[in-house]
């Protein structure tokens, strides 16, 4: 059984459907990442490509998902 969904992935129905996952160790330096931010020992601006309203936030995540206009990071603003 798979932990996560309670599905059992071994049943014939799900035999097509290909899994994957990895650890997001980026929350675990948000804290740190942020202090350096503010202390001017890192300037987050050179990765942030794009800003955009809160309003095109389906937009945004379509063009970081696909990687379009040389999206690196985008700003959602409210």
């Amino acid at each position: 059984m798979d932990k996560l969904s309670g599905k059992d992935f071994n049943r014939p129905q799900y035999q097509k459907l290909l899994k994957k996952c990895g650890p997001a160790t980026a929350t675990r330096y948000v804290d740190l990442m942020l202090q350096k931010i503010q202390k001017g020992e890192f300037d987050a601006t050179d990765i942030i490509t794009h800003t955009l309203s809160l309003e095109e936030g389906s937009h945004a995540y379509s063009i970081f998902d696909k990687k379009e206009d040389n999206c690196i990071k985008v700003i959602l603003k409210p």
